[in-house]
């Protein structure tokens, strides 16, 4: 996480410092002799007493005291632990993609609300501060399609 003072503000660069961290931690918990990775795995069941837990899965049996699941938003694990989600669709998409300007974005995010959602203008850290990413919310009605670069380019020069 890197903190940084703009003409007006004080923000945190939190992408790139998360990015930093993620790829730090990553390459310790890779050396540690108590931690396996394992992936690919595909959990037929989970048996918990209070101190252990055992997974029964195509890859053989396991046993652990702690088991984190990075499963996705329909984990297996959070099914077998028995732990409840929520659902709310908000009927919204979003358009996201990444615009060049003649004009430093002076590492400054613009946002702005509407009735069907958000509308923001993120900084990016290169192309001597000339670029910017999008994300546009709109309601789940207007479906964003897939566009191309090369469509896009098409239109410019007309």
């Amino acid at each position: 996480m890197v903190l940084r003072k703009s003409n007006r503000s004080l923000y945190v660069d939190f992408f790139r410092g998360a990015a930093d961290l993620k790829k730090n931690v990553f390459k310790e918990v890779l050396k540690s002799k108590f931690i396996k990775f394992i992936g690919g795995v595909n959990i037929k069941d989970i048996k918990r007493t209070s101190h252990i837990a055992k997974i029964f899965s195509d890859k053989g049996n396991f046993s652990a005291s702690l088991i984190i699941g990075a499963d996705g938003r329909n984990s297996r694990m959070r099914f077998f632990a028995d732990i409840k989600s929520f659902f709310f669709d908000y009927n919204q998409a979003a358009f996201v993609f990444n615009i060049s300007h003649t004009l430093s974005h002076q590492s400054m995010a613009l946002e702005r609300f509407f009735p069907s959602g958000p509308l923001a203008v993120l900084p990016m850290q290169n192309n001597n501060k000339k670029s910017s990413s999008v994300v546009w919310t709109v309601d789940s009605a207007i479906e964003p399609k897939p566009v191309s670069y090369t469509h896009l380019r098409a239109h410019e020069t007309k």
